[in-house]
């Protein structure tokens, strides 16, 4: 199996290969539609990505949890201005919008560039 994993990722495949992470580096994935995006916190940082954009890139900063909400606040410098991503998690149950059939833990917010997006998250 290791040997086919080396091999692939010699291919087309290396980019998958090298984005994957351990499932103990990684602690939440997040997803939402309208716009369409995605987001994962882990231990190497925040990634922000929509839809036909390219992923940006935060440090990893520890969130701050109260009652059921944990809240990360992270910033970066973009084209020397201050960029700030704000993530709360709730948890509470949140249903997939577009086939209303998948259930995740944690409902999501993110604040990101005076816009703010919703969708579910998973640990």
């Amino acid at each position: 199996m290791r040997h086919f994993l080396i091999f692939a990722c010699c291919g087309f495949l290396l980019t998958a290969c090298l984005t994957t992470k351990k499932n103990s580096d990684l602690f939440f994935t997040l997803s939402g539609n309208n716009p369409f995006w995605s987001a994962e916190i882990s231990k190497e940082g925040i990634i922000f990505e929509e839809l036909g954009r390219e992923k940006v890139h935060y440090p990893y900063v520890k969130g701050e949890t109260s009652n059921d909400r944990t809240i990360y606040l992270s910033s970066k410098k973009i084209n020397g201005e201050k960029n700030w991503l704000k993530i709360t998690l709730i948890k509470k149950t949140c249903q997939e919008n577009l086939a209303g059939t998948k259930k995740f833990p944690y409902q999501v917010e993110i604040e990101k560039d005076g816009r703010t997006f919703y969708g579910c998250g998973k640990d």
